[in-house]
Order: C-alpha cells, then sequence, then structure tokens
C-alpha cells in the first residue's frame, strides 16, 4: 500500500478509492491483489 500510495504522491484517498474500484471489479479478490492491481493500472493509465 505504501508504494500505491506514493504512486498517488502521497494521496492516501486516492490509494483507497483506486483499491476500492479493484475490489468492486473483483469483490473475492485478496487486498494485496487489489493493491497490486491498483498499482498496475495507475501505471499503465499515466503511460497512455
Amino acid at each position: 500500500m505504501k508504494r500505491l500510495v506514493t504512486a498517488c504522491r502521497g494521496d492516501k484517498d486516492k490509494a483507497r478509492r483506486l483499491v476500492e474500484y479493484e475490489r468492486r471489479l473483483n469483490p473475492n479478490i485478496r487486498t494485496i491483489n487489489a493493491i497490486q492491481n491498483a498499482f498496475d493500472r495507475l501505471e499503465r493509465d499515466r503511460q497512455r
């Protein structure tokens, strides 16, 4: 989560929202996987 918050420029609320979004897409996902997916999605979106 620390890495995701850092990628969100310290915005903890944004990081939580990104994780919640991943959980809405897949309610059965483990927290660690939701965090990783959120980080990956953020990085992909920034590359576009």
